[in-house]
């Protein structure tokens, strides 16, 4: 997160683009949203109150993400058009080949080292940490079958370990 944070003496035209591409990642992040959700996100699907409505994620299904105060902030900050990409150029429309440029170039340039599907990897091994129940994960990324979850899951040994230990002594 440090490595995204805004760097002084930036021109107008520069901290848009910064705060765009922060953005676009904390949706990933913090929504678990997949690329191409967030290209296709438009602010009337942002209830800054309540959640945000995914349409036609993949398989044609919708779903609502309740907000992270995290993201809640950031696009508190950022407000658009109702019709706009969240994510999108400065004239509103949807980023297509320059998200993929966001994290081959942006990110690394940050010193961050991650793709944009790794960070819907770790969106949801963090809620696994977390002890969030695994078919509320699978709902959170639109998934159908659960097994496609469990894929996502990245299991550490500590995590093995902490999970054998919650084993009774005595049967």
């Amino acid at each position: 997160m440090r490595a995204m944070d805004e760097p002084p003496f930036l021109t107008l035209k520069q901290r848009w683009y910064h705060r765009r591409n922060r953005r676009a990642v904390l949706l990933m992040l913090y929504a678990g949203l997949r690329m191409g959700e967030v290209i296709a996100l438009r602010w009337q699907d942002v209830d800054l109150e309540h959640a945000l409505l995914v349409r036609d994620g993949k398989s044609g299904r919708s779903r609502s993400l309740p907000l992270h105060p995290v993201l809640l902030a950031e696009l508190r900050m950022a407000s658009g058009q109702p019709k706009s990409a969240v994510a999108g150029t400065m004239k509103g429309t949807p980023l297509v080949r320059e998200i993929d440029h966001l994290f081959r170039r942006w990110l690394r340039k940050q010193g961050i080292e991650i793709s944009a599907h790794q960070r819907r990897h770790s969106f949801a091994t963090e809620l696994m940490r977390q002890g969030v129940n695994l078919r509320a994960i699978q709902e959170l990324l639109g998934h159908k079958q659960l097994e496609t979850t469990q894929r996502y899951l990245m299991v550490e040994v500590e995590h093995l370990r902490s999970a054998v230990e919650q084993l009774p002594t005595e049967w």
